[in-house]
């Protein structure tokens, strides 16, 4: 029984620890009464349910096997046995693990407190913080609250470790990420050069030409190479930013004259590049590992006419192009065209999928989200995609990214306000809209979006507009966790950034920035030379 009223005899307690850090174990009998104890003619002893033999003081003292044990004790008085009080009780009992507890990262500038936390073989924990003195060389403490300490260093996110110290115990130690806050920098790293031909490599059929005019679409090919379509030279652009220093240093892949490819898809597992082209006659195929245009697969019915983009339906295995009027459906596998469906896309521009689900966007006139299964079965339809119409008096929206880890899309809106649109790809609602900051122009035109992971920041590259006909470059920073506009930069004037991407060997972001028209007929030739930049 444990410590309670006697049955018989002058109330006492069972004292002692319930851990004992070694095998000698301590118990004592105390009285309510100090006068009580010469009343007492016999103390009788138990462990683990067993009367010791020879133990008769108020005293009990041994030295146990490790583990879990019991304790009991009974008295004999002139009024007669008392009951059994006993306790459970531990010996060597010591943590499992010791550990530092706290954030794996803190921000420059930022405060956070780390813990010693013991876990005991019983799953239980103990606090022992107060007996540990904490250092960390990227920093300072006050007590066990850290503070990360800032620099002007660019793009230097970095790791460090936490030491925390107790006399006669091993020095205990926790790895964090101390994130870099500093504002990103933009550094051109080249201007194009409008006297270069690429007749030299003789791979264009055009004559002079500038390095780099109007890319509008990136990716990122096995080896690290950065590949821009570009409308302007109607091909593909090859380049690694590692070691170019100029225009002149990059491979431009012909699509053929006139083609103005409008968007392209990198596919890992084949190493190919598939890019749609506005006048290309079809889904164009390239090798990357050769760098060499392999085939065009024919639109087919749907015309020759795409401005959209071309996307990966994982659970199909199929690339998707989007045609004038529907999708161009080709097996990954073996490129063979998918036979067409009642199912369509006329008047989309966007396709993507999250969580098992296709989303196709629509904008002009329709303004929704229409939301389909894997049989292209309509499972949803998302309407208000847009609030504000844009100089054509429609609604456009040409700037996407599909964080496909947190199943959010975030879409950019061209309009008179311009913003960024938030749909959950979980509840298939828009979560989040917010208003960009256009600084009194007219318009705000988001062109693309790239995800800087590092930063958990979306940028969103596009032009703000006093006319349709004068853009000025613009870069927005969104923060996706306050869902936050929290930078804007201005690149350069009559130029629209056409292109981002997240370049992971560097942790950078390049935008590709020209003086395209954003809403302008492409068959028209209005576009002019360009830069590209680098955002640490």
């Amino acid at each position: 029984m444990s410590n309670s009223t006697c049955l018989a005899g002058p109330a006492f307690s069972l004292t002692g620890s319930l851990y004992y850090t070694g095998a000698d174990v301590t118990f004592q009998v105390v009285f309510d009464q100090d006068t009580d104890a010469a009343n007492i003619l016999v103390y009788q002893w138990y462990l683990d349910n067993l009367l010791i033999i020879g133990q008769s003081e108020s005293t009990f003292t041994g030295q146990l096997a490790c583990g879990q044990h019991s304790v009991g004790i009974r008295l004999l008085s002139d009024e007669g046995w008392s009951g059994v009080k006993s306790l459970i009780f531990y010996t060597c009992w010591a943590p499992v693990s010791t550990l530092i507890s706290g954030p794996d990262s803190v921000d420059e500038g930022a405060s956070a407190s780390y813990f010693i936390m013991a876990t005991y073989p019983d799953g239980s924990q103990q606090d022992e913080t107060a007996a540990y003195i904490f250092s960390c060389p990227e920093g300072s403490f006050s007590a066990n609250v850290f503070t990360a300490s800032t620099n002007n260093t660019e793009d230097d996110t970095r790791q460090t470790t936490i030491t925390a110290t107790k006399t006669g115990a091993a020095p205990l130690t926790k790895a964090i990420t101390i994130r870099d806050t500093s504002i990103p920098v933009v550094t051109s790293i080249w201007v194009e050069d409008s006297t270069q031909s690429y007749c030299e490599t003789k791979i264009v059929e055009q004559g002079s030409i500038s390095n780099f005019a109007s890319p509008t679409n990136a990716a990122i090919a096995a080896d690290h190479t950065l590949l821009y379509t570009d409308p302007t030279l109607n091909g593909v652009i090859y380049f690694n930013p590692a070691v170019i220093t100029d225009g002149s240093q990059a491979t431009l892949i012909s699509l053929g004259l006139g083609t103005r490819p409008t968007g392209a898809y990198y596919h890992a597992p084949s190493d190919k590049l598939y890019v749609n082209a506005f006048n290309g006659g079809g889904l164009k195929v390239i090798d990357c590992a050769s760098k060499a245009l392999t085939k065009t697969i024919p639109y087919g019915t749907d015309g020759p006419y795409s401005r959209g983009n071309v996307y990966y339906i994982a659970a199909l295995n199929e690339i998707w192009a989007i045609g004038n009027s529907g999708f161009l459906r080709i097996s990954a596998a073996d490129e063979t065209v998918v036979p067409s469906t009642a199912f369509s896309a006329q008047g989309s521009v966007y396709i993507t999928s999250v969580n098992n689900k296709i989303y196709v966007f629509y904008d002009a006139n329709d303004n929704e989200v229409k939301v389909y299964d894997n049989s292209l079965n309509l499972t949803a339809t998302i309407s208000g995609l847009c609030v504000n119409t844009f100089v054509n008096g429609a609604h456009v929206s040409r700037g996407y990214y599909t964080d496909i880890v947190n199943q959010k899309i975030y879409v950019g809106e061209n309009s008179s306000s311009g913003g960024i649109t938030v749909i959950d790809a979980v509840t298939d609602t828009i979560s989040k809209r917010v208003t960009l900051d256009k600084e009194g122009k007219a318009y705000a035109s988001p062109g693309i979006i790239s995800f800087h992971p590092l930063r958990n920041t979306v940028y969103i590259g596009g032009s703000l507009l006093d006319t349709e006909d004068s853009p000025l470059a613009r870069l927005w920073a969104f923060d996706t966790l306050t869902e936050t506009i929290t930078q804007t930069i201005t690149l350069s004037a009559n130029t629209v950034v056409n292109s981002l991407i997240y370049y992971p060997p560097n942790n950078s972001v390049y935008a590709a920035s020209a003086g395209q028209i954003p809403e302008s007929d492409p068959n028209t030739s209005q576009f002019t030379d360009g830069v590209i930049f680098k955002f640490n």
